[in-house]
């Protein structure tokens, strides 16, 4: 398999551990690449704060497949400005990575191992 999704979140830092440990699994299970709801799925901005929105957006810039989506609102500016600001900064490096993620996406297809 090329890509996964590592299922549907709750909007807190207990639903990004989950995250987390579902790509770990996921790598286990031979899956290419992974991605996940920034800010969980399961949640909005009025279910989440802004440090653990941000949180989402750190680690979701580090792997190969970085979504902001889910059910409800995710979007950075629906917080305020600095949000958006931490975010475009994550999202740069993410930018930065593709790349790398290319290679290593490459490489890992043809020994049939995941990126991570």
């Amino acid at each position: 398999m090329l890509s996964g999704w590592v299922g549907d979140q709750n909007a807190t830092p207990d639903g990004l551990r989950q995250a987390l440990s579902n790509v770990m699994h996921s790598a286990w299970k031979g899956y290419l690449n992974f991605g996940f709801d920034i800010g969980g799925y399961r949640g909005n901005k009025d279910k989440i704060s802004k440090s653990v929105f941000l949180r989402w957006a750190q680690v979701g810039s580090m792997v190969p497949f970085m979504e902001n989506g889910g059910n409800g609102l995710h979007e950075p500016w629906a917080f305020n400005q600095e949000t958006v600001d931490i975010y475009r900064k994550f999202v740069l490096i993410h930018y930065d990575l593709k790349s790398f993620y290319l290679t290593v996406g490459n490489e890992a297809f043809k020994q049939s191992k995941p990126v991570i």
